[in-house]
């Protein structure tokens, strides 16, 4: 089987580079064979790749990558065809996404139609459901409450921002470190912004939030952000932590959390269950196309993974994808 272009990690803790690797072979049961159109990098792209992810890294060489959108070249799984085009997440590794070609599991396949921009279908995938699912199956958020997201200007936060406006929010504490980001948010529906280093976090979602504290904290920090928002947060609060940005740990204070009675809820994309990835995508798609909805992602060529790969790992504040 000839090989294909590809980004490939030879090493641990390095980035990958373009070069060929094998081309997957045809799908078997459950399987999808699909020509990338895109490919979305994400932090835990980088964290797996590093050996610091919540599941064990696949031997090296590998092609790296989670999702992508393209056109279905052979399928093995009911309901999706050869032509179709769709947006997967289920790489079978070391098959990534990162390629001309990837072999995924079928089962968390979405269609999408030909006209549906590739680069924000990709981006609303990860990125869009990640948030959504933070606020919905995970905060079960309520119209009418108060949400501050920690890392609003990263494009998980500012995808958080939004989706809890359109759920109904009533206020919105955007947190985070670049002032122009910060105000980009404000743009996109938070009430409110504070900046890390600078502001008084606590103070900043108490006010924020109306005085009583909120009832959602989003927190992609962990960490000195996170530890000021649990001391600002309305009796019975939910925080939601997905992301250890600012640091890997956080001090807890047992009176502040037994006091407000305050629940600490851990998400991540992954332990998300297909169904709800799927009306999450859906209704994302559907406030995207509306126009209720929009995310910034920058295209890549595929042959500058590395530089895109160190890009990353500094957070560049928008997504990133890879066009191979």
């Amino acid at each position: 089987m000839p090989d294909i272009p590809a980004a490939v990690l030879r090493e641990y803790g390095k980035p990958p580079e373009f070069a060929s690797f094998e081309a997957p072979p045809g799908p078997s049961e459950g399987q999808l064979l699909v020509e990338v159109e895109v490919a979305g990098l994400n932090p835990a792209d980088v964290a797996l790749g590093e050996q610091r992810y919540t599941v064990p890294s696949p031997p090296v060489p590998y092609v790296p990558g989670s999702e992508a959108v393209g056109r279905v070249l052979e399928s093995a799984i009911p309901g999706v065809a050869r032509g179709d085009r769709v947006y997967v997440d289920a790489p079978a590794l070391p098959h990534g996404t990162f390629a001309s070609r990837t072999l995924v599991y079928g089962a968390s396949a979405y269609k999408l139609t030909d006209d549906f921009d590739a680069a924000t279908a990709c981006t609303l995938g990860i990125v869009g459901v990640s948030a959504h699912g933070a606020l919905v199956h995970r905060a079960q958020l309520h119209p009418g409450e108060s949400v501050a997201v920690l890392g609003a200007t990263g494009a998980v936060g500012a995808a958080a921002v939004q989706i809890a406006r359109l759920l109904g929010a009533e206020s919105i504490v955007a947190v985070g470190r670049n002032p122009a980001r910060l105000e980009a948010v404000r743009e996109l529906g938070a009430t409110a912004t504070a900046r890390i280093g600078d502001d008084d976090i606590e103070a900043a979602i108490r006010d924020g939030a109306g005085g009583d504290g909120a009832n959602i904290v989003i927190d992609m920090l962990c960490g000195p952000p996170a530890e000021a928002a649990l001391e600002a947060m309305a009796v019975g609060g939910r925080l939601v932590q997905m992301g250890r940005s600012a640091a890997e740990t956080m001090e807890i204070r047992s009176a502040v959390v037994r006091g407000r009675t305050l629940s600490i809820i851990g998400h991540t994309y992954m332990r998300m269950p297909p169904e709800i990835r799927h009306v999450a995508y859906e209704w994302l798609l559907q406030k995207a196309a509306s126009g209720e909805l929009s995310v910034e992602a920058e295209t890549v060529p595929l042959a500058e993974v590395t530089n895109a790969w160190t890009r990353q790992k500094s957070s560049p504040g928008h997504k990133l994808v890879l066009a191979p």
